[in-house]
C-alpha cells in the first residue's frame, strides 16, 4: 500500500472509480491511540524512563537486588517507584482506553458510496480515495473529498469546521460542476457522464487547512482547477445542503485534519530549568559524599580490624581495606542516601498542577457570561511560568479590541462622510489633528452603523435616486463616483446572503446572526453598512451576484476572483456589469492600493489625508479603486489566469503575477473607515500590568496611525510620554555599505535619544513599521533594535505580517526574557507558539489562536488576574513544592551519615524498609498537595489593588532560586542534625525504664521526629488554612502514630518487620514526648528566627502587605481592612476581575502600607 509521502514530487493522480479497487494509498483507517494490549507495558515503560530520575532510581533498584550490596531492603526504592510507574501507567492507560473507543466510533461510522450506477452503504475505515462519495445534510464528512455536485439549487454548500478550527460561522463551498438537479438519480447520471475515467490531480497532503490545488481532467481532455473553496475536509459537517457527492483525495492519516494532530512545541517553564539544576547538584553532591564517606570507611576499616568480630576472609560482601573496598563502600552509601532526590517529586508536581488548572478553568472571574466561555487550560506544565512574565507580546484586532465593527465613515472622490459630517468639508492638510479629534468627539452617536446616518451621503444618494428614476442614467461626476463606491463594497467582498431557512436554523442552534455571512467581520460591516444606504446584496452564486440598488435589481457576473492574504493585502474581484462591461473592482491596504492607482488622480493626495485622519481616531481603514477593462485585454489575461489556476507547481506565485498585471492603473473611489472598540477593562488591565513591571508590546498589522490611537485609548502610551518612531520610509533596505552606514546613524541617533530620556527617568514608547521592521530585523541590526525595545516601555509593531509577528517573538525569548503572546486570529498562532506562553482568545476569527495556545480566555481583561493573581501563587506554590521535597528527604537522610560516624563509617541503615518506603508516599505527600493548591501569601484583592507585588515572582531569577535553596538545605541539615543528636543524647544509656534500647528503636523516635518536623515546619509557613488544609497537615501526623502502632506489632501475625516489634512502649514513655517536643522546638525556632531577621531587617513588599493584613484582623487575609488606595484607577481596575466594589475599598495600597508599618 501505498502511503502519503511516497507521492511523486508534483502531486498525487487520483482516478475517479465507481467500482471496488485497491488504491495505491492509504485507507480511511484511522488509529490516535498509542498503545495496544501488547505493547502497552513495554511502550509505556519506554516513555516513562525517558525521565532521568526514573533512570536513576531504576538503577538504585537494580544494585539493590545484588546480594550482599545493599545496606537497605530492595522494598525501600522498588515500592515507591513502582507506584510512581503505576499512577502514570493507570493515568496514561485511562486516556488511551478512551482513545480506543472513539476510534472504533469513528471507523465504523458509514458513508454512502458509489459502486456502478448505485449508492451502497460502506464502513468509514473501508473507503478509498477516488471513491465517490455523497454526504447528506448534517453528516460529518469521513474523507478529505473534491465537491463534484450539489443538491443546492446554486450548486454550492454550506459546511461548519468547528471539528477542525473552531470556527461556527458556516463556510460556503462550491461544486466542480454547476448544472444541478432536484432528482438525486438524475444527478448520478449526469455526474457519470461528466466524470467517467476522469484524473484528478492534487498536491501532496499536507496539513494546511486553507490550502489545496488540483485540477481534474476529463475523458474529453477539459482541465478544471479545483481550490480550497472546492475541497470538504474531513470532520467538516454539511449544513443547509441536502446533499454533496464527491470524490475522495486525502483519506485517513493523509487527511488535513489527522494532520494537524501534532504535539505542540513541547515547553518547560523557567522553574523546572532551575529544579533539573537541583537535581543535578544534589546527585553529584550525593556521588561526592558517598566517594568520601568509602575513603574514610575503608580508614576505619584498616583501624577496626584489630578486633576478632571485624574479622573477614577478604571476599564478597566483605572486603580487606583496599580500592575495590572504597567503590563498593561508594556504591554502598549512593544506595543508602538515594531518596537525596526525592522519588515522588515529578509526579507531585504534576499532580499539583492539574489541580491548579482545575481551579483555572472553574475561576468564575475569568467566566465571560456573555459568549458563555470559562477559561481553559491546554497545558499543565506551564502555571508557575505565568508568574514569571517580563513580556506580553499582544496582537490587537479582536484581542484587545472587540472585533464587532461598525461602518462610521468614509471618503468619496475627495470628501469625507460620517455620521455627523463633521469633516465633509476637510481636504488638504485641513485634515490631520482636527480631523482626528472631531472623528473622536462623534464617535457612534447613532446607529449601529453610523455611516447611514450621514446626510450629506444620503443627499448624494437621494439625488442619484431622482436620476435614476427620471433618465435612467447619472450626469454629475460626483454622484458617479458615490454610486460607483457604494456598489464597490457591495461587490468587492465574498459575503453571501443568509436565507430565511438557514437563518430559522442558526437562531434554534443559538447563533446570533443576520442577513450576512462573512469570513472577515470588515467585510460584513462594510456590506451590511452599505445595505443601510440602500445598496444591497441580495444574493450570491459562483459566478452570479445580484444586487439592490438606486437602479433596481443589477445582476453581475463574476468571472474571476483574486483573493485576500495577508501577504497581498487586498483583493479583486473581475465582473461583468448589465451594461456588458468588465470592472475590476479593488479594495486592500492603502499601502499597497495607492500605488496601484493612477498618479493623476487628484483623490489620491486628499483621501491621503483623509486617511491619516481615520487612522488617529483609531479606525481601520481600506482603500476602494476600480477599472474598466477592455474585452481584448480580459480575454488575453483570462487565458494566462487561466493556466496558472491549473498550475500544479507555483500556482500562488503563478496567480500573484497574474493579479499584478491586472490590479494597476486602478481610479482611485476612495476609502472606508471601520470601528473596532477596545473590550471591556483593556485600559485598567493594561496599566496593572505596565505597574507589575511587565513590558507590553502591540504587534499589529494596522497602519500607524490606527495603532497610535489604540495604544493611547489603551493606556499603552500616554498623552506626556516620549515616543520614538520608525517609519517605513526612514531606513534604506539595500545591502550596499552607504545604506548601512545611514542606516546605522539613525539607529544609533534613535538610541542616543532613547537614552536620554531614560536618564531622566521618563517612561518611553517606540513605534515601529513593518518595512522598518524587516530591516532591523537583519543580523548586522537586530542587537540595536533589542537595546531599544528593552529601554522602552511600551513598543507598538504595526503593518506586521504573521512571520515577523513570530520573528519577533523568537527575538525577545531569545534574550533569556519571559515571553507571553496572546492573540485571537490564525495569524497569530506562530507568535502564540514561539512565545514561552501562548494564550488564545476566544474570538470572532475562529479558534485557530486557542487550539495553538497553552491558555485560552475570553477576554483580554482577564490577562491581568490569571497573571497577578494565578500565575503569582502558581509559582510560589510550585517552588514551594520543589524546595520542601528536597528539605524533607534530605532532613530524614542526613541522620544516616550521622549514624555512619558513630559506627565506623560503616553503612547500616538507620531507619526500618517500612519507613523508607512510606516516607514520600503517605506521610508527607498529601500536606504538600494541600499548601500547593491552596495556600495565599497574599489576599488576591491585594495583589489587584497592588500590581508591585507581582515582580516578587517575574523578578525572581536563578540566583533568587538557589537562595531559597540554600536556606531550605541549611535548614534540612540543621533539623537533621537535631532530630537525630536530640533522641541519641536522650536515649544513650537508657530509654527511662532502666531497659537498653537497640538501633532500630532510636531509628523508629529519630523518624517519628523527622515527621513531625517537616510536617509542622510546612504548617508554619502556611498563612491560609481552610478545613482540608487542617486535616491533610495534623491528620497526616496522627495517621503516622497510628501506622507506628500498627507495625510495631504485626511481627508475630505476619512475620513483618520484626525489627519494631515493641516499639509503641516507647508512647508510654514521658521521655519520648519529650524528645519530640524539645527536637521540634529547637528545629522550628532556627526558622521563626531567620523569618523574624529576613522580616526586621531586609523586609520585602510581601512582608508589608502580610503585616498589614495581619493587624487588620488576623493571620488569615482579610478584606475588611479600611484604607484608601492612592491611585484612582483602582476601582476600575477591579471590574477587569469582576471584584465588587466594597471589597476593592479594604485592600491597602503601597504607601498606606509603609506608613502603618512605620508607626
Amino acid at each position: 500500500m501505498k502511503v502519503a509521502d511516497s507521492n511523486s514530487a508534483g502531486g498525487r493522480s487520483v482516478t475517479i472509480q465507481t467500482k471496488e479497487h485497491s488504491s495505491e494509498y492509504c485507507t480511511n483507517l484511522v488509529r490516535t491511540a498509542k498503545y495496544s494490549i501488547i505493547s502497552f507495558i513495554p511502550v509505556n515503560l519506554f516513555n516513562q524512563f525517558q525521565r532521568i530520575a526514573n533512570i536513576y532510581f531504576l538503577f538504585i533498584a537494580i544494585l539493590q537486588f545484588i546480594p550482599g550490596l545493599s545496606p537497605t531492603h530492595w522494598s525501600t526504592t522498588v515500592a515507591p517507584l513502582v507506584g510512581v510507574l503505576t499512577v502514570n501507567a493507570v493515568k496514561e492507560g485511562y486516556d488511551d482506553y478512551f482513545r480506543h473507543k472513539s476510534d472504533k466510533e469513528v471507523n465504523n461510522r458509514k458513508v454512502n458510496v458509489l459502486r456502478g450506477t448505485a449508492f451502497v452503504q460502506m464502513l468509514w475505515k473501508e473507503l478509498q480515495v477516488g471513491d465517490i462519495i455523497r454526504v447528506h445534510h448534517s453528516e460529518q464528512a469521513p474523507a478529505d473529498f473534491a465537491i463534484l455536485s450539489s443538491g443546492h439549487e446554486e450548486s454550492i454548500a454550506y459546511v461548519e469546521t468547528s471539528n477542525l478550527d473552531g470556527e461556527t460561522a458556516l463556510k460556503l463551498k462550491g461544486a466542480v460542476f454547476k448544472e444541478s438537479s432536484t432528482s438525486q438519480e438524475h444527478e448520478i447520471s449526469d455526474l457519470l457522464a461528466k466524470v467517467n475515467d476522469a484524473v484528478v490531480t492534487a498536491e501532496l497532503p499536507n496539513n494546511d487547512l486553507y490550502r489545496f490545488k488540483g485540477v481534474i481532467k476529463t475523458q474529453e481532455g477539459t482541465e478544471i482547477p479545483l481550490d480550497p473553496n472546492n475541497l470538504i475536509l474531513r470532520g467538516s459537517s454539511l449544513k443547509n445542503t441536502n446533499w454533496v457527492m464527491g470524490c475522495v483525495v486525502y483519506a485517513g492519516r493523509d487527511s488535513k485534519i489527522l494532520l494537524n494532530m501534532t504535539e505542540a512545541p513541547h515547553k518547560i517553564s523557567q522553574l523546572e530549568r532551575h529544579m533539573n539544576v537541583l537535581v543535578a547538584g544534589v546527585f553529584t553532591f550525593l556521588g561526592v559524599v558517598s566517594i568520601i564517606l568509602g575513603i574514610v570507611s575503608n580508614g576505619a576499616l584498616a583501624k577496626l580490624r584489630t578486633h576478632w568480630y571485624m574479622e573477614s576472609e577478604d571476599k564478597w560482601p566483605s572486603f580487606d581495606p583496599s580500592f575495590i573496598n572504597i567503590v563498593v563502600q561508594a556504591i554502598r552509601f549512593i544506595i543508602l542516601l538515594n531518596q537525596f532526590i526525592p522519588i515522588s517529586l515529578y509526579v507531585t508536581l504534576e499532580l499539583v498542577k492539574v489541580i491548579q488548572c482545575y481551579f483555572l478553568n472553574v475561576d468564575r472571574r475569568m467566566y465571560h457570561k456573555d459568549s458563555d466561555t470559562r477559561f481553559m487550560t491546554r497545558t499543565t506544565s506551564l502555571n508557575e511560568e505565568l508568574g514569571q512574565i517580563q513580556y506580553v507580546l499582544s496582537d490587537k484586532t479582536g484581542t484587545l479590541t472587540q472585533n464587532v465593527m461598525e461602518f462610521v465613515g468614509c471618503s468619496i472622490a475627495g470628501e469625507v462622510f460620517d455620521a455627523n459630517d463633521v469633516a465633509a468639508s476637510m481636504t488638504g492638510s485641513d485634515v490631520g489633528s482636527d480631523c482626528a479629534s472631531s472623528y473622536s468627539r462623534h464617535k457612534k452617536t447613532t446607529g449601529y452603523h453610523s455611516i447611514s446616518a450621514s446626510r450629506k451621503l444620503k443627499k448624494y444618494i437621494d439625488g442619484i435616486h431622482g436620476d435614476m428614476k427620471a433618465s435612467g442614467s447619472l450626469k454629475d461626476p460626483k454622484r458617479i463616483q458615490v454610486d460607483m463606491f457604494l456598489k464597490a463594497l457591495t461587490l468587492c467582498n465574498t459575503v453571501t446572503t443568509i436565507d430565511e431557512e438557514l437563518q430559522k436554523q442558526l437562531s434554534q442552534a443559538g447563533k446570533d446572526v443576520g442577513n450576512y455571512m462573512a469570513d472577515s467581520p470588515d467585510e460584513e460591516a462594510l456590506v451590511e453598512g452599505v445595505s443601510s444606504l440602500g445598496y444591497t446584496l441580495t444574493s450570491r452564486t459562483k459566478d452570479k451576484v445580484n444586487i439592490q440598488c438606486p437602479a433596481g435589481e443589477q445582476e453581475f457576473t463574476q468571472l474571476a476572483l483574486l483573493g485576500f492574504s495577508s501577504e497581498r493585502k487586498r483583493m479583486s474581484v473581475i465582473y461583468k456589469t448589465p451594461e456588458g462591461k468588465i470592472v475590476i473592482v479593488s479594495k486592500g491596504a492603502d499601502q499597497v492600493m495607492l500605488p496601484r492607482c493612477r498618479k493623476d488622480n487628484q483623490v489620491i493626495t486628499t483621501t491621503k489625508n483623509h486617511l491619516k485622519g481615520m487612522g488617529m481616531s483609531g479606525y481601520r481603514t481600506l482603500c476602494v479603486a476600480y477599472k474598466e477593462i477592455s474585452d481584448e485585454d480580459f480575454n488575453a489575461w483570462n487565458t494566462e489566469y487561466h493556466q496558472a489556476t491549473l498550475s500544479m507547481e507555483n500556482r500562488t506565485q503563478a496567480i500573484e503575477k497574474c493579479a499584478e498585471m491586472i490590479e494597476k492603473d486602478l481610479v482611485l473611489l476612495g476609502a472606508t473607515a471601520v470601528e473596532d472598540k477596545l473590550q471591556d477593562g483593556v485600559p485598567e488591565t493594561i496599566s496593572m500590568l505596565l505597574e507589575a513591571g511587565l513590558h507590553v508590546w502591540i504587534l499589529t498589522g494596522d497602519k500607524l496611525e490606527t495603532s497610535l490611537s489604540v495604544a493611547l485609548s489603551s493606556m499603552l502610551l500616554t498623552d506626556i510620554m516620549p515616543v520614538v518612531i520608525f517609519r517605513d520610509d526612514m531606513l534604506i533596505d539595500s545591502d550596499s555599505e552607504v545604506a548601512k552606514k545611514k542606516n546605522r546613524e539613525l539607529i544609533n541617533m534613535k538610541i542616543d535619544e532613547t537614552q536620554t530620556y531614560k536618564r531622566n527617568d521618563q517612561k518611553l514608547g517606540l513605534v515601529i513599521e513593518g518595512g522598518a521592521l524587516t530591516i532591523m530585523l537583519k543580523p548586522e541590526y537586530q542587537q540595536n533594535l533589542l537595546l531599544m525595545c528593552q529601554l522602552c516601555n511600551s513598543v507598538i509593531c504595526c503593518r506586521m505580517s504573521p512571520l515577523q509577528k513570530a520573528e519577533v517573538t523568537k527575538l525577545v525569548k531569545d534574550t533569556g526574557s519571559i515571553t507571553l503572546a496572546i492573540g485571537d486570529g490564525a495569524n497569530d498562532a506562530g507568535m502564540i507558539q514561539s512565545a514561552h506562553v501562548g494564550v488564545g482568545i476566544s474570538g470572532r476569527e475562529g479558534r485557530a489562536a486557542v487550539l495553538a495556545s497553552d491558555f485560552a480566555l475570553a477576554q483580554f481583561r482577564f490577562l491581568s488576574r490569571l497573571l497577578l493573581v494565578h500565575g503569582r501563587w502558581s509559582f510560589l506554590r510550585n517552588r514551594e513544592v520543589v524546595l520542601y521535597a528536597f528539605y524533607k528527604n534530605i532532613a530524614y537522610c542526613f541522620p544516616n551519615i550521622l549514624l555512619a560516624c558513630l559506627t565506623g563509617v560503616s553503612t547500616q541503615p538507620l531507619y526500618s524498609a517500612a519507613f523508607i518506603a512510606t516516607h514520600n508516599v503517605c506521610w508527607t505527600s498529601l500536606p504538600t498537595l494541600a499548601n500547593a493548591t491552596l495556600e495565599q501569601d497574599v489576599n488576591p484583592r491585594t495583589v489587584v489593588n497592588n500590581p508591585d507585588l507581582y515582580k516578587i515572582t517575574s523578578e525572581a531569577d536563578r540566583k533568587n532560586f538557589f537562595k531559597w535553596t540554600a536556606y531550605w538545605l541549611s535548614s534540612a541539615f540543621w533539623h537533621a542534625m537535631v532530630i537525630f543528636w536530640v533522641p541519641f543524647l536522650a536515649y544513650i544509656n537508657h530509654d527511662g525504664s532502666g531497659k537498653e534500647r537497640g538501633m532500630w528503636f532510636m531509628g523508629a523516635i529519630v523518624y517519628t521526629c523527622a515527621v513531625v518536623v517537616v510536617n509542622l515546619k510546612l504548617a508554619m509557613r502556611t498563612r491560609y488554612w481552610t478545613w482540608i488544609t487542617h486535616f491533610l497537615t495534623w491528620g497526616s501526623i496522627v495517621v503516622f502514630f497510628a501506622f507506628l502502632a500498627y507495625v510495631s506489632s504485626i511481627w508475630k501475625s505476619m512475620d513483618l518487620f520484626p525489627e519494631l516489634y515493641g516499639v509503641v512502649s516507647v508512647f508510654s514513655q514521658p521521655t519520648f514526648w519529650l524528645v519530640v517536643l524539645l527536637a521540634t522546638v529547637m528545629c522550628l525556632c532556627f526558622d521563626l528566627g531567620v523569618d523574624s531577621i529576613h522580616r526586621t531587617f531586609f523586609p520585602n513588599m510581601q512582608h508589608f502587605f502580610q503585616q498589614l493584613e495581619y493587624l487588620g484582623g488576623g493571620k488569615q487575609p482579610v478584606s475588611s481592612l479600611q484604607s484608601t488606595p492612592i491611585h484612582t484607577p483602582r476601582q476600575s481596575r477591579s471590574n477587569s476581575l469582576a471584584l465588587s466594589a466594597d471589597s476593592l475599598d479594604s485592600v491597602p495600597s503601597l504607601p498606606s502600607v509603609i506608613q502603618v508599618i512605620s508607626s
